[in-house]
């Protein structure tokens, strides 16, 4: 009897033992995984987390931030990406505030916290700058309202040496580029398609606001994002670049 007991005791050991084990890997797992996510999230001067994914390039090459268009998220870019990477860029994309893994939503947005959008090119600037690039030579690559934004950022940020500005608009969101377009870097590059009228009618008014602008206007294409589905874009960003930043 004493050896049934003693056996069974044994058992209800060994099975806690293994449940202790088992919960000390989930909860190790779980911490690693919450490591992982940090590691993926920037913080912006007003405290947003900001998700992005880095694609290293050369060490002490230039760098290129890429933010994506409204309800989009930066896996846009995926395969895009790797492609500045060829060209020498160290790239980083990032869910802009509102979208994606990043903080806040867009839908609940005013003009003010869409115009805060620069804040998030610093922090991935900023970024960049930790992992060894040369974060004097930066370019900005942004779609639809945040073609917008790159234009008024690079405006102020001397570091900004090119601008590719995707289907801009005059008013997306409360962001004006009207505001930034005559101090945006002589390599400043206006982007749309001539079945997308908002934007092209915004490119040929912006440009004639700076005329040290270049612009690129498809026949057909569409907005934004699709222009890299739809027309050459892909290959001439990457002609265009050569010898810009």
């Amino acid at each position: 009897m004493r050896v049934v007991v003693v056996l069974v005791a044994l058992a209800l050991f060994v099975v806690a033992c293994q449940q202790d084990g088992q919960q000390q890997s989930v909860q190790q797992q779980e911490a690693d995984t919450q490591e992982e996510q940090m590691a993926t999230r920037l913080t912006t001067s007003d405290n947003k987390n900001i998700a992005f994914t880095f694609f290293e390039g050369p060490k002490n090459g230039p760098g290129a931030i890429l933010l994506h268009q409204l309800s989009r998220d930066r896996h846009d870019y995926d395969a895009f990406a790797p492609k500045l990477v060829d060209a020498g860029y160290n790239v980083i994309s990032i869910d802009v505030r509102g979208h994606g893994e990043s903080s806040g939503d867009w839908n609940l947005f005013s003009a003010n916290d869409f115009r805060q959008i620069g804040l998030d090119i610093a922090a991935a600037k900023e970024h960049l700058g930790k992992q060894g690039v040369d974060t004097s030579r930066i370019l900005l690559i942004g779609a639809s309202f945040t073609a917008n934004a790159v234009i008024n950022y690079a405006a102020d940020d001397r570091d900004v040496k090119a601008v590719i500005s995707l289907s801009p608009g005059l008013d997306y969101r409360g962001i004006k580029p009207q505001n930034g377009i005559p101090n945006v870097p002589k390599n400043t590059l206006l982007v749309a398609a001539e079945d997308d009228d908002y934007s092209v009618q915004s490119v040929r008014q912006l440009n004639s606001m700076n005329t040290e602008t270049q612009t690129k206007i498809y026949p057909s294409g569409g907005h934004g994002y699709a222009l890299f589905a739809q027309t050459t874009l892909s290959d001439d960003i990457l002609t265009w670049i050569e010898g810009k930043v």
